[in-house]
């Protein structure tokens, strides 16, 4: 009777590591998901090759032109969740760009439009 009751506790150990390590998973992936579409809209960076160092951190650098731009205080934009955050760079940015030079592409976030326009019209069809 005792191999029995040693069996069933492995048996119970076993199973709730398992559940531990499929709801982990699944967390894993919302947040992974979570966090590329929030960088889906963020500014394009520069392709240079070589250092440059930087002299302040990209929290000074949002701080520092939304509150310029926008009378933000730093308190304000660091509990701006990432999507807005660069919405708004993304916005201000266009404004000063001159309209000859503005480009309204974004490569990352066209694709996804674009799989999902693929992907509709292909099931529209069936």
């Amino acid at each position: 009777m005792r191999r029995c009751k040693i069996f069933a506790r492995r048996s119970f150990w076993k199973s709730k590591a398992a559940r531990t390590k499929a709801n982990f998973e699944i967390i894993l992936k919302a947040a992974r998901e979570y966090v590329s579409e929030s960088l889906m809209d963020r500014p394009a960076g520069t392709r240079v090759h070589g250092y440059e160092p930087d002299y302040y951190s990209d929290a000074a650098f949002y701080c520092g032109t939304l509150g310029r731009e926008y009378g933000y205080s730093p308190e304000r934009v660091m509990a701006l969740p990432f999507k807005c955050l660069f919405q708004l760079v993304n916005e201000i940015k266009q404004y000063h760009i001159p309209k000859d030079k503005l480009v309204q592409i974004n490569p990352l976030s066209s694709a996804v439009v674009n799989n999902y326009l693929v992907n509709a019209n292909a099931n529209r069809k069936n």
